[in-house]
């Protein structure tokens, strides 16, 4: 279970990284991370210049990273869930666990 639980702490981790990597990148360009990858992957953005080349891959690689750690996240949380609803009767409230090594 320990080794779950740092999996879990990691893809966390991952998530909140790219989530500053990109907050940086939407001040310095002032449109969503969404809306940029949208436009770099349908090759709409003037990327000349060896800067803005490497920042505009390093931002679409946090956000590619950003929605891959999501979807890990959201598989364990769902398989957590179920884990929980098949040990505990319907009948009583469901017992979360504080992950170790965490806090609020």
């Amino acid at each position: 279970m320990k080794n779950h639980d740092m999996e879990i702490s990691d893809i966390l981790d991952d998530i909140y990284a790219m989530q500053g990597v990109m907050k940086q990148y939407e001040k310095k360009y002032g449109i969503t991370s969404q809306a940029f990858y949208t436009l770099y992957r349908a090759g709409k953005l003037d990327d000349s210049g060896f800067e803005r080349t490497r920042e505009f891959c390093d931002w679409a690689s946090a956000y590619e990273i950003q929605l891959e750690r999501e979807q890990e996240f959201e598989t364990m949380s769902y398989k957590q869930l179920a884990v929980l609803l098949s040990t505990q009767s319907t009948a009583q409230e469901l017992h979360l666990e504080v992950l170790s090594g965490s806090q609020v």
